[in-house]
């Protein structure tokens, strides 16, 4: 019964654990902009790894979230380039 019971346990934290880590995350527009202007200037931390790993709710910044996450943080000029230009189309689409 105790086997069971710590089974059980771990199991609840694993989906509790996989729950958190998985499901979309609130964000404003402003605060994608904030993201993507740090990640220029820190070449990626850890709030980029957040960023690019944790789905987002609203569906036009999901997509943005999307094509951040397929940028490679070097070569650092192509990785600048690129996330500069996502930037742009971001800032113009308000």
């Amino acid at each position: 019964m105790t086997k069971l019971v710590i089974l059980v346990s771990v199991c609840a934290v694993g989906a509790l654990f996989w729950w958190i880590h998985h499901r979309p995350i609130r964000r404003t527009r402003p605060e994608v902009i904030d993201l993507i202007k740090r990640a220029l200037i820190t070449g990626g931390d850890p709030a980029w790894d957040e960023f690019v790993s944790v789905k987002i709710l609203d569906p036009e910044l999901e997509a943005v979230r999307q094509k951040c996450s397929s940028v490679t943080l070097e070569p650092k000029q192509t990785f600048d380039k690129t996330l500069r230009q996502i930037l742009g189309e971001l800032q113009t689409s308000d």
